[in-house]
């Protein structure tokens, strides 16, 4: 073949079915005089009634594979914009009266028209868009008299509305659509039919959280595309059997980073070799995922922006799901205000685009690092977004509950708890004893909270849910400090931080996860110290506190640290440094309402113990203290014993 009869023949693949003259000419740049030529080497075949040209399937995948990335992409752009503009131009005749000419004509280009319509708006995340497109097909075949090659175009058209909505998380909507298709596919339709069905389901229990019947799906999903030989395809299944992999389930069993990686390393392989920068921006974006969960947050910002890169290269402009991921690792770094701006962009993108399961992700980061700035109000703000988006309470109910609990709004939180407590199964209910079990404890319902810490403990070590395991461990040893049981508290407490400081809670905790959980178990332990007169070991567990939001500077959990730290100087007879922390976090509206209340009663006994004007001057002095020259201050003075 001359060169130019190399390119051609390699750009016809793109073709699915074959395909007229005339798209091949639009789409590829050929002449008639190369077409005849391939048709002369038995590279390609006219049929003689209809004139289209077809590629036996081993050739053209053969000449898929010979596509550089470059071409592939020209393409493929090309493709979809020729039965694009094919399918607008015979909009009108649908519409009028030439319906069933138009639609032979579409039937007979189906696979060429089915499959432009769902990459281009899948690749450019075109959603709604898509949508619509697809909308306006099928709407005009509900109107006219049904025929097997009408219902030939529908069934096909109707699994990727389907698939395009799934990704709204309109799970109602698509179930009904996932039923009809079930009932217009045969067993002798094209493997590629069923397997993107199935990862319309896939896509629909992931948005349920339902990894343990997304995973079936996915696994479905990748047997078809392999018998088919679809590569596109195969990346598709092996990407989302991944992602399975690396949520938690339904069990609460971690992650299984091992598999995933197995599984993106065999779709990168595939990737590559086609030249496929789409699915392969998709494979680096998980490897990011798993970069941080490893806690290499360089490595995980570098995969990241390389996805960027890759999108940019295709012509992508909604890069709203890498900009959470830059979020997550900002937030995990501490980054909180930084973290904040890339969650606003990502936001302002998946509301334009209405896409509801990043809008879900990205309000709930917004809420978790609004949070952890002391911004309540804000934080509130989103999670109620979120919950009005969502089909389901949790987790945006369990958001609320802690907001509600952080401003001193006990009841409300407790109600919010109970909503999600209706919501699950009953023998889940262990997830939330830490949180109720911590309001419990502040409105003196001692029993309750011992029931269900003793309940929920074994239950979360037995799903292995550390995080849950390891909270129940800390509000146990809370308990027993407050009914004066120092020696168990010590047993709870000491148990809780050992874990949180060893490589197993890195390996399976989130540093935001594991930091602000270490924040609590340190500041209870110092409360035992102090209550047991050890006020040297106290001063050291806070000092440890503070050094970690050095990393991690989480506004409220540093006023926490600080109010432990009055009521240790008031225990060391130190009132006045003790007045001016405590009126410092009795005023401050990014404290927890508990450590605001813990303020105000420790102010309450040192205005008996201290001369009026003193008490006033430190009060004054504390007001008058910004954070970093308090903690500063308290990390750099030595022990005054």
């Amino acid at each position: 073949m001359t060169a130019d009869e190399q390119t051609v023949f390699r750009n016809l693949s793109v073709f699915r079915g074959g395909c007229t003259r005339e798209a091949a000419q639009a789409v590829t740049g050929a002449d008639v005089i190369t077409l005849t030529a391939l048709v002369n080497k038995a590279l390609l075949r006219c049929d003689p009634v209809n004139g289209r040209y077809e590629v036996h399937e081993l050739l053209r995948q053969y000449a898929e594979q010979k596509l550089t990335p470059d071409e592939k992409q020209a393409t493929r752009d090309a493709h979809s914009s020729y039965y694009l503009n094919l399918l607008h131009q015979r909009q009108r005749d649908l519409e009028g009266g030439r319906q069933l000419e138009a639609l032979r004509e579409i039937g007979s280009d189906i696979e060429n028209v089915r499959d432009s319509l769902f990459l281009y708006h899948y690749i450019s995340k075109q959603w709604v868009q898509g949508g619509v497109l697809f909308d306006q097909a099928i709407r005009v075949l509900q109107t006219i008299p049904s025929r097997p090659e009408h219902e030939m175009l529908r069934t096909p058209l109707l699994i990727r509305q389907a698939f395009l909505r799934s990704q709204h998380a309109q799970y109602q909507a698509v179930k009904t659509m996932v039923e009809a298709c079930q009932a217009g596919l045969q067993p002798s339709s094209d493997p590629r039919e069923w397997a993107l069905l199935a990862m319309t389901r896939a896509n629909m229990e992931g948005n349920r959280q339902k990894q343990q019947e997304e995973r079936p799906f996915c696994e479905q999903a990748l047997m078809w595309y392999r018998q088919a030989e679809d590569c596109w395809g195969i990346s598709l299944a092996l990407l989302g059997l991944a992602a399975s992999y690396l949520q938690w389930s339904d069990n609460q069993t971690h992650p299984d980073v091992g598999q995933a990686k197995s599984l993106l390393r065999e779709a990168l392989t595939i990737q590559e070799v086609q030249g496929d920068v789409f699915h392969m921006s998709h494979t680096y974006r998980m490897l990011a995922i798993i970069a941080r969960m490893q806690r290499d947050y360089d490595e995980a910002e570098r995969l990241t922006r390389r996805v960027m890169g890759y999108l940019q290269q295709l012509g992508i402009t909604n890069m709203a799901g890498d900009l959470n991921n830059l979020g997550t690792i900002a937030m995990d770094r501490g980054q909180f205000a930084q973290a904040r701006q890339y969650f606003e962009e990502c936001r302002t993108i998946d509301h334009e685009q209405g896409v509801i399961p990043g809008l879900l992700v990205v309000l709930g980061n917004l809420a978790q690092s609004a949070f952890l700035q002391g911004d309540f109000t804000s934080a509130r703000l989103y999670a109620q977004q979120a919950q009005t988006l969502s089909e389901q309470a949790d987790p945006h109910c369990y958001l609320l509950g802690w907001i509600a609990w952080a401003e001193g709004e006990y009841d409300q939180a407790v109600a919010f708890f109970n909503i999600l407590d209706k919501s699950i199964d009953e023998s889940d209910n262990w997830r939330y004893a830490p949180a109720v079990s911590q309001i419990a404890l502040i409105q003196g319902r001692m029993q309750e909270a011992r029931q269900r810490l003793e309940a929920s403990l074994p239950l979360a070590e037995d799903r292995g849910d550390s995080l849950v395991a390891v909270q129940c461990r800390i509000e146990m040893g809370k308990l027993a400090y407050v009914e004066g049981d120092y020696t168990r508290a010590r047993e709870c407490l000491q148990t809780a931080l050992s874990f949180l400081q060893s490589s197993r809670a890195q390996a399976v905790l989130f540093e935001a996860d594991e930091k602000t959980t270490t924040l609590d178990a340190l500041v209870a332990l110092a409360d035992v110290e102090r209550a047991a007169k050890d006020y040297e070991r106290a001063h050291q567990h806070l000092l440890d506190a503070l050094h970690i939001t050095d990393i991690f500077p989480a506004v409220p959990l540093m006023l926490a640290i600080l109010a432990a730290m009055a009521d240790l100087l008031d225990a060391q007879s130190q009132p006045e440094r003790a007045t001016e922390l405590a009126a410092f976090i009795r005023d401050n509206p990014k404290a927890f309402a508990v450590d605001r209340t813990r303020a105000a009663a420790l102010l309450d006994v040192l205005r008996e113990q201290m001369p009026p004007e003193s008490f006033t001057a430190a009060c004054e002095r504390g007001r008058a203290l910004d954070l970093e020259t308090v903690v500063r201050r308290s990390l750099d003075e030595p022990y005054p014993g």
